[in-house]
């Protein structure tokens, strides 16, 4: 089959990258064995070299935007953080009131919002917190408590936050598509 110039400059770049059928592949070769023209626009093409998003290389980010993105992230960290020490606290009150039992659906909270700023570290992150807003209560006399049974408290608090961050971890690896660690 006989191809006109501009159906060849067409499917040059698709020739060049092997991505025309075998067929098409034979008549252009044999249209650019004819022709200069196509030959020297081939010949461009080839030497031409490819902007660097095409080729698969990534585009070097700004150092602005890494420093603004670090920056959230830190800020972003600090408020999971807070929100913790909230939940945290908010449940510590709880404990000396009649409505301990809300703290069953807190903490599991406070466990996925934990998991949300540590990750994996969040298995250690989350007694450490719990035992330095225990602390922090028994400092403060914000609980009336004997610190024995206020230990007690932290313990279950820091199993039902561990589920929590358990729960998130299964629901971030079964909707991510990153590796578990």
């Amino acid at each position: 089959m006989k191809l006109d110039c501009h159906i060849v400059k067409d499917l040059l770049p698709l020739y060049t990258e092997g991505l025309t059928s075998a067929e098409s592949a034979e008549d252009i070769k044999a249209h650019l064995a004819e022709c200069p023209t196509c030959q020297k626009e081939l010949a461009e093409l080839q030497s031409t070299e490819i902007p660097a998003p095409f080729v698969g290389q990534m585009q070097k980010k700004p150092p602005a935007f890494k420093k603004v993105m670090g920056r959230f992230h830190r800020e972003l960290h600090t408020l999971f953080c807070v929100a913790i020490v909230f939940f945290l606290l908010f449940g510590f009150g709880l404990t000396a009131g009649s409505d301990v039992l809300y703290n069953a659906l807190i903490m599991p909270f406070a466990g996925v919002i934990a998991y949300l700023a540590f990750r994996w570290r969040a298995v250690y992150m989350l007694p450490l917190l719990l035992l330095l807003t225990d602390a922090a209560a028994l400092l403060l006399r914000l609980v009336e408590m004997e610190p024995v049974e206020m230990l007690l408290w932290t313990l279950i608090y820091s199993l039902f936050a561990l589920a929590g961050a358990v729960v998130a971890f299964l629901l971030h690896f079964a909707l991510g598509k990153e590796p578990i660690l």
